[in-house]
């Protein structure tokens, strides 16, 4: 993500991508990736540490697919278009994916179909999502707040006990959060 970003800020007039329905510059592919990873978060509540599975040719969707996943902090999982249904019901089992980017061939399997991108997209809102390094993430939460949150959506096994507020979360040098010095 981090080229991407380096990308759209230097060359944001050139071409980036090219396939059969759409020819983006880095501005746009990374403007659709920003706007695909708030859409996925807001609809498919991918998150940090979740599983997405992509089972798609080669094409523009794929690849805002691959940098808006990237960005929510999300493990991707290449499927190999090629293998049978059992085989992909089988991987998928097995990883425990938590959402499958898949192309149109694929409709009984329980994901986004790649076609719907373009159209998620539109539908998103507009907010933005924070950088990875560097930035500060503000919220005026309470302690209470969050619970009343987590309990909504979560089971009660999963809910931490203990809750400690940061002002600032330590990142790596390539802008990942460093969880060995969260711990700290």
């Amino acid at each position: 993500m981090a080229l991407l970003y380096f990308a759209h800020k230097s060359y944001p007039k050139h071409i980036a991508l090219v396939d059969d329905q759409e020819e983006l510059t880095y501005k746009e592919l990374w403007l659709h990736s920003e706007k695909l990873a708030i859409a996925l978060k807001e609809h498919y509540q991918i998150r940090e540490g979740q599983k997405v599975g992509l089972l798609c040719r080669n094409h523009a969707s794929l690849i805002k697919a691959i940098f808006a996943v990237s960005r929510l902090g999300a493990d991707l999982y290449y499927l190999n278009v090629d293998m049978s249904r059992d085989q992909i019901t089988s991987l998928v089992d097995h990883h425990r994916l938590d959402l499958i980017v898949h192309d149109e061939g694929w409709s009984p399997i329980n994901g986004l179909n790649s076609k719907n991108i373009s159209s998620l997209l539109q539908t998103s809102n507009t907010i933005k999502l924070p950088r990875t390094s560097k930035s500060k993430l503000v919220l005026d939460l309470t302690k209470d707040e969050i619970l009343q949150w987590l309990r909504a959506r979560v089971a009660r096994y999963q809910i931490p006990k203990e809750f400690i507020f940061r002002d600032q979360l330590p990142y790596t040098p390539l802008g990942k959060r460093d969880k060995k010095r969260l711990q700290d």
